[in-house]
């Protein structure tokens, strides 16, 4: 704690200073002055925590220097100094705050006992601040968290049996807001515990931007994308793509973490309760097809919903004729050329959202039933099917699914052989216990 000692009596000023040993307390004297105006100054500039002055001085006496202090907010512990004939304004003083006063001349014992006085009073409120700090530092990470924990909720049910009255959200205008972190295909498998750091960041920078226009902000990450729900007023006057564009520039800096990956931001529309959330969240991921135009700025605002989707132009009959036959005859290659004849067909069509989806999804759901049913079991059915939401680029997506689905089936021709020799083993040992039995 920093200390200034204010006298017009340059003795009496000496001997404050000296009487005491101020580090036995911690306390540094900053200055030492004889006019109350030089005090208001040094104030202003050190802002020390202990002024320690005279009522009489010329310049500015010691009550207008008191009151002069407060008037500007400082929160500072004042001790006057008096003489008998100036009770009256010690009186004063008293009432403006201060924490004691001395009588002239100053006595050892009695500066002692103010300094011991004043250093536990700022030691409790520190203590009581730090404490004050921790309580609401845990009510804070406890609200989030049960924020967290009912988006995560929400999400994976569907919102279907979930009270959509609660303890966080107290009505208002809902709103969604997503972030993903897109790759090529290979990246991805490399590179999930650096995109789970960069979602961290991007949560982290969404909470300070969009704070100040919300009521409430509660974000999780699930499946490898940042979801956020904004709950306030008025969400229609917060800048999202002016947001986004700067988080954009502050993100520059992933490309070092992983080369090529781009983080992607979507938009909701308003909605007006809760049980429109995940309708929204899916509208937003099919707006996100759109990276694959290469036309964008980053940012993908919610589309109404479309309507049927009509594939058979490109999934015909004969092209599902041909993957189940390339199955049945475990042909990984000829399974890799009906995607990536699917795949032209596709990319003439990209415009359409709805489509190229539904085409996607139907192609691994057709190659997931036909694997199994010619006993494979594929264990990144999951990872098939959110593929089109975690590659940038809609080549390398495909080429991706045609090299996983080729893999599909070499594990099942290689699982075919094992259980082949296991079976020729069991025979040859049978074989070998008749003939050389007597």
């Amino acid at each position: 704690m920093k200390v200034l000692i204010a006298d017009d009596e340059k003795k009496v000023a000496q001997l404050i200073y000296k009487i005491v040993d101020w580090e036995q307390w911690g306390l540094e004297v900053i200055g030492v002055v004889n006019d109350g105006t030089l005090a208001v100054e040094m104030i202003r500039t050190e802002e020390p925590d202990i002024v320690i002055t005279d009522i009489r001085m010329p310049g500015l006496n010691g009550i207008d220097l008191i009151r002069e202090t407060k008037k500007e907010g400082k929160q500072i512990y004042f001790v006057i100094i008096s003489g008998y004939s100036e009770f009256k304004y010690a009186q004063q003083a008293l009432k403006l705050g201060v924490e004691d006063y001395l009588l002239k001349p100053v006595k050892k014992k009695d500066l002692a006992a103010v300094l011991d006085r004043i250093v536990g009073k700022r030691n409790v409120q520190e203590a009581d601040a730090r404490q004050k700090e921790t309580i609401q530092r845990e009510l804070l990470q406890t609200r989030e968290q049960a924020g967290n924990n009912f988006l995560q909720a929400l999400i994976a049910n569907r919102g279907e049996g979930m009270q959509m009255e609660n303890r966080i959200f107290t009505g208002g205008c809902f709103r969604i807001l997503t972030a993903r972190v897109y790759t090529t295909a290979m990246q991805y498998e490399e590179s999930k515990e650096a995109f789970l750091h960069i979602l961290s960041k991007v949560q982290a920078l969404l909470g300070e931007r969009l704070k100040s226009g919300c009521r409430e902000l509660v974000s999780t990450v699930w499946k490898n994308e940042l979801v956020c729900l904004l709950n306030g007023d008025d969400l229609e006057t917060v800048e999202y793509e002016q947001v986004f564009a700067q988080m954009q520039t502050e993100l520059s800096g992933i490309q070092m973490i992983c080369p090529g990956a781009k983080v992607l931001f979507g938009i909701g529309k308003p909605l007006h309760g809760l049980e429109g959330v995940t309708q929204s969240l899916d509208r937003i991921h099919l707006s996100l097809i759109g990276r694959f135009q290469m036309v964008h700025q980053g940012i993908f605002w919610e589309k109404g919903p479309g309507g049927e989707v009509d594939i058979t132009g490109i999934l015909t009959s004969q092209l599902r004729r041909e993957l189940n036959t390339c199955i049945e005859a475990m042909d990984s290659a000829g399974v890799q050329q009906v995607i990536a004849e699917a795949a032209q067909k596709m990319s003439k069509r990209l415009s359409e959202y709805g489509l190229i989806q539904k085409t996607y999804l139907d192609l691994v759901n057709l190659f997931l039933f036909g694997i199994r049913k010619y006993g494979g079991a594929f264990q990144s059915s999951e990872e098939l099917e959110e593929g089109i939401q975690r590659v940038y680029r809609f080549r390398d997506l495909m080429n991706w699914l045609g090299e996983q689905c080729a893999e599909g089936i070499n594990q099942v021709k290689r699982k075919r052989r094992t259980v082949s020799r296991s079976r020729l083993s069991v025979r040859r040992s049978i074989f070998q216990s008749i003939v050389v039995s007597p």
